[in-house]
């Protein structure tokens, strides 16, 4: 490269046609001394930038720096030949863009020059993330399909294992009524998956309606969906405005977590809020400590070490996506109280 720009024109077009900038920096006084081509939305700044000292100053992101400036100072210093780096462009002169830049240290006519090709790639990084939002509904969808199947499965077990020894009809009724579930969980999950939104039974899924439930019917059914031991259920006769199947998955879920933290012997209630519309599911368990109820309802936390930390997650997600409040506080009788607002009942 020629410096001050000295380039065929149909190098020049063609760089500019491909949203590129081959430029070139005097290693010596970091004079910028020759640049072609053009990166449309940063053409003001890119026309601006005459040494190194501007480009850090008004193109490189401010927490990206760190990691940009080093190698323009150890091709300066002959630590380096060449580097390729991802970086952000500064906020308030280029706006949000990525940018890779590609740099040589090259001899002409006698002099080193640091020469290189700069490109946007905002539209790879948005793919790129793309990618990786899949990948984490993916994981996020094998995770509870296997939080909220076991339980099925355990059910149907449970009552296959009966029916060997004593042949009665209610017990494979009740496999059949556990295995309808998995397959409308699963055909549940993966519709969520595909609309991109949280992977929860009915809330992240398009055409999703609501209508007045009986508050004690939908309890009671996701209470004998769930292996509940010794425990006991008492429910409030009440009426709620919401969708039966993430109804009843929050319901089973917070079953769940009572019996497994709560003991096989746990007393749950179910019961309209007094102060706000909304219910409660409550335990007379040991509780929740303090300091770990902001956690509670992150993915992947359990103080159990065999646990997914998966239950509490869905449960939150299903309240996010029907547009319900949900707290954790302590019951008036001992044990935790999960609130629910936002969510007519009478």
């Amino acid at each position: 490269m020629a410096r001050n720009g000295a380039i065929p024109e149909y190098v020049a077009v063609a760089l500019k046609r491909a949203n590129a900038v081959v430029w070139a920096v005097d290693t010596d006084t970091k004079d910028v001394v020759a640049k072609v081509g053009n990166i449309p939305p940063l053409e003001s700044v890119i026309r601006e930038i005459d040494d190194i000292s501007s480009f850090f100053e008004r193109g490189v992101h401010p927490d990206d720096l760190p990691e940009v400036e080093p190698l323009y100072r150890q091709i300066f210093d002959r630590e380096r030949t060449q580097f390729g780096v991802d970086f952000r462009t500064h906020p308030d002169h280029c706006g949000a863009k990525w940018v890779h830049i590609d740099a040589y240290l090259m001899e002409t006519d006698g002099d080193p020059l640091l020469v290189g090709v700069a490109w946007d790639i905002t539209d790879r990084k948005r793919r790129e993330q793309d990618l990786r939002d899949q990948k984490d509904r993916l994981e996020e969808f094998s995770g509870v399909l296997s939080h909220d199947l076991r339980n099925p499965i355990e059910v149907a077990a449970g009552h296959l294992e009966l029916a060997k020894t004593k042949r009665e009809d209610e017990h494979l009724e009740a496999v059949e009524k556990s295995l309808r579930e998995m397959e409308a969980l699963i055909d549940d999950l993966q519709a969520a998956l595909s609309e991109g939104g949280p992977v929860v039974r009915g809330g992240a899924v398009s055409g999703v309606t609501t209508e007045q439930l009986d508050l004690k019917a939908v309890a009671r059914g996701a209470w004998e969906a769930v292996e509940t031991a010794d425990a006991t259920l008492s429910v409030e006769k009440a009426t709620i405005r919401a969708d039966r199947s993430s109804l009843r998955q929050l319901f089973e879920n917070l079953f769940r977590n009572a019996v497994e933290h709560a003991g096989p012997d746990v007393t749950v209630t179910v019961g309209a809020l007094d102060e706000q519309d909304g219910f409660y599911v409550a335990d007379d368990g040991p509780g929740i400590p303090d300091g770990a109820r902001d956690a509670v309802f992150e993915r992947g936390y359990s103080t159990d070490d065999d646990g997914l930390g998966l239950g509490l997650y869905i449960v939150s997600q299903i309240a996010d996506s029907a547009g319900w409040t949900i707290t954790v506080t302590d019951n008036d009788a001992g044990g935790t109280r999960f609130e629910i607002a936002d969510v007519r009942v009478s």
